[in-house]
C-alpha cells in the first residue's frame, strides 16, 4: 500500500504540545494592549447599562405600587423623567467606579510586570556569570515570566470585578451625579423617547408599547386582514400592555366596550350645558375621539386580565388555591385530633400592593430596554 502523507503529518503532531501552543497564543492575544483596552471598555459600559436598566425597573415597580401608570395625566411624564434622571446618575456612578477599579488593577498589573522583568534580568545575569550554564537554564524562567505576563489580560478584568464593590461604596461624587441626572433626560428626549412608556400600563387604556393601532371595521371581531396587521405590530412592538412577543396575539378594542357603554350612559344622563353640547355634536355629526374604538395588539394573558377587570372592576380578585391531600404517617393516624377534614380548595380575597388594573412590563422588556442614554452618560468616563 502507498504511503499516506496526511496520516504521517497527523501522527507526527504532538497533541499536548499543540494544545499548550494554542493556549499560549490565546493568552498572548488576550494580553495585547488593544484587546485589554476593548475588554475594559466593554466591562465599563456593560456595568453602566446594567445599572441603568436595573434602576428603571425599580422605578417602574415603584410607580405601580403608587398607582401610577402610563396614562396618568401630568404625573406620568414627570415620574418617567425622574426615573431617567435617577438611572442616569446610577449609570454614571457605576461607570466611574468601574473606571477606578480598572485603573487600580492596571497599576497593580504594571507593577507585577516590572517585578517579573527584574527577575528575568537577574536570571539572565546569573546565567552569564556561570562558566557552564545548563541547557535550558534561564529559558524556563523567561517562559514563566512570559506566561505570567501574558495572563494579565483576563486577570486584569477579573481583578477589576473583584474590587468593584469597594469602589461603588467609596466613589460617590455629588457634582458628577447631578450632571449625569441633568444630562440623562436631555439625551433621552434627544433620542426621541417617551417618558410615559417607562411606567406600567392600565388595562383600560392604550398600553406603554402601543405605538400603532389598526382601525376597526363594522364587524364585532377582527377580520383576517386586520389580524394580519395586528400580527405585524405584535412582532415589532409586542403586546401593547406588557410588551411580550409570545403567547399569541389578540385584537384589543380600545377603549373597551364596557368603558364606551358607561361613557354613553353618562352622556345620556347628563344635563344642562353638557347635554346641549352633546346634542349639538351629534347633530353636526362630529365623532368623539375618546369613544372611537381601534385595535391594539395584545397577548392572551393581558386579554384574560382585562376581561377579569371588566367583570370585577378594581376590586380584589379571588385567588383559588388547591390544597394537596398529604397522607399522614402511620404513627399519627391513631390520634383523633389529627383527623380534621381539610377543604380541597382555599379561596383568598386579598388586596395586595399591586393594583389589579395595572400591568407590569415583561421581564425581558425591563432588562433589555434600549440603554443608549446609559452608553452616552457612561461614556463620559472612559479609559484613556
Amino acid at each position: 500500500m502507498g504511503r499516506d502523507p496526511f496520516r504521517e503529518v497527523i501522527s507526527g503532531v504532538d497533541g499536548p504540545a499543540l494544545h499548550q501552543a494554542t493556549l499560549d497564543a490565546l493568552s498572548r492575544a488576550v494580553a495585547h494592549p488593544a484587546v485589554s483596552q476593548a475588554g475594559g471598555w466593554a466591562l465599563q459600559l456593560g456595568a453602566s447599562c446594567t445599572a441603568y436598566n436595573l434602576t428603571l425597573a425599580v422605578c417602574h415597580l415603584t410607580a405601580g405600587f403608587a398607582r401610577l401608570h402610563c396614562a396618568t395625566p401630568l404625573l406620568a411624564p414627570l415620574w418617567g423623567c425622574g426615573s431617567v434622571a435617577a438611572a442616569s446618575a446610577a449609570a454614571g456612578h457605576v461607570s466611574r467606579a468601574t473606571l477606578a477599579a480598572l485603573q487600580e488593577q492596571q497599576q497593580q498589573h504594571q507593577q507585577q510586570l516590572l517585578l517579573l522583568q527584574q527577575q528575568q534580568q537577574q536570571q539572565r545575569q546569573q546565567q552569564k556569570n556561570r562558566k557552564h550554564p545548563a541547557k535550558g537554564d534561564g529559558g524556563g524562567g523567561a517562559a514563566a515570566v512570559g506566561g505570567e505576563a501574558s495572563g494579565g489580560g483576563l486577570g486584569w478584568l477579573v481583578g477589576a470585578l473583584r474590587c468593584l464593590p469597594g469602589q461603588l461604596v467609596g466613589r460617590w461624587e455629588v457634582r458628577e451625579a447631578a450632571v449625569d441626572a441633568l444630562l440623562g433626560p436631555l439625551l433621552f428626549k434627544a433620542l426621541q423617547q417617551d417618558f410615559r412608556r417607562l411606567l406600567p400600563s392600565h388595562l383600560a387604556r392604550p398600553g406603554a408599547f402601543g405605538r400603532a393601532h389598526v382601525p376597526t371595521s363594522a364587524s364585532e371581531y377582527s377580520t383576517p386582514a386586520e389580524k394580519g396587521q395586528l400580527a405585524v405590530l405584535f412582532g415589532r412592538d409586542g403586546c401593547h400592555h406588557c410588551g411580550t412577543r409570545s403567547n399569541g396575539v389578540i385584537g384589543d378594542h380600545m377603549p373597551p366596550y364596557k368603558v364606551v357603554r358607561e361613557a354613553l350612559a353618562a352622556r345620556e344622563a347628563a344635563g344642562g350645558l353638557e347635554r346641549a353640547v352633546t346634542r349639538l355634536a351629534e347633530w353636526l355629526r362630529l365623532p368623539s375621539a375618546s369613544l372611537t374604538q381601534v385595535y391594539f395588539a395584545q397577548c392572551r394573558d393581558c386579554s384574560a386580565r382585562q376581561a377579569q377587570l371588566m367583570r370585577n372592576g378594581t376590586r380584589s380578585t379571588a385567588i383559588t388555591l388547591t390544597l394537596p391531600q398529604l397522607p399522614l404517617p402511620p404513627q399519627l393516624r391513631l390520634l383523633p385530633q389529627l383527623q380534621l377534614p381539610l377543604p380541597p380548595q382555599l379561596v383568598l380575597r386579598a388586596e395586595g400592593l399591586w393594583p389589579p388594573e395595572l400591568v407590569a412590563h415583561s421581564l425581558d422588556r425591563l432588562a433589555l430596554r434600549p440603554a443608549w442614554t446609559a452608553v452616552l452618560v457612561g461614556g463620559r468616563y472612559t479609559m484613556g
